[in-house]
């Protein structure tokens, strides 16, 4: 894990994942903590203070032989979740990797979780063209997000709490071409809107303002889409190919 300068992308703080390969991260929105999940099946909760700068290890749990599909950590941090390959949805102490609360999650495997800014919501992206809401005390499924021409991958919750954004990929046989980014209002049942991006997006979040998404592209570039536009105007450049953007 490390932490860059935007302005040089010089790295100013880095703390090695040791011999197992990463797989996935959830980065809070507060930029003070990562949760990883790693190919031996442990997990791994990160600390990051920028101003010092520097990147230490909270807590890591022991090896085992499933591994997990989906880390999720709060905007500030305070709650963590993992999806896993068995449909099983665990939510954790955050001060100490101790599973709190576990879950069989009904509708197949999840691709992406993401958790709401009041920590009482999640929501699971998956294969069945739909995002799935989750109470997070109860790891509860609650309701069912549809509307939308494609598989779900990446999703995220905007500031407000209000809307899910996700990123959606038509089957390679659909007759719409393209990817897709989708939003859906949390209190209501349909998708609200889907944008053509025009770009090869292996990552996305929602904002800064509201109809604007940050992309990463599978080239490493970075760039803002504004759905209500169709803008897009690019940002920077990535040295590696992103999984997550926050």
């Amino acid at each position: 894990v490390c932490s860059s300068d935007l302005d040089t992308a010089r790295t100013v703080a880095r703390c090695d994942a040791g011999r197992a390969r990463v797989i996935d991260a959830s980065i809070a929105k507060n930029g003070r903590s990562a949760l990883m999940t790693l190919v031996d099946g442990s997990l791994r909760m990160i600390d990051i203070d920028p101003d010092a700068p520097s990147v230490r290890e909270r807590w890591r749990t022991a090896p085992q032989p499933l591994v997990s599909r989906a880390p999720a950590v709060s905007p500030d941090g305070s709650t963590v979740m993992v999806a896993w390959r068995d449909d099983r949805i665990t939510r954790h102490d955050p001060a100490t990797g101790a599973v709190v609360a576990e879950s069989q999650l009904a509708g197949g495997s999840v691709f992406m979780l993401a958790i709401g800014p009041d920590n009482r919501t999640a929501a699971a992206s998956s294969w069945a063209n739909e995002v799935r809401l989750i109470d997070v005390p109860t790891l509860a499924l609650t309701r069912r997000l549809s509307g939308t021409v494609s598989h779900v991958w990446g999703i995220d919750f905007t500031a407000d709490g209000s809307r899910i954004v996700g990123r959606m990929v038509p089957l390679a046989y659909s007759a719409v071409p393209g990817e897709f980014l989708g939003a859906w209002l949390v209190d209501s049942e349909a998708a609200v809107r889907d944008a053509q991006v025009h770009r090869d997006a292996v990552a996305a979040t929602a904002g800064p303002q509201p109809g604007v998404f940050t992309i990463v592209g599978s080239d490493g570039a970075i760039r803002e889409f504004d759905a209500r536009s169709g803008a897009v105007r690019e940002l920077g450049q990535g040295p590696l190919r992103a999984n997550r953007v926050a």
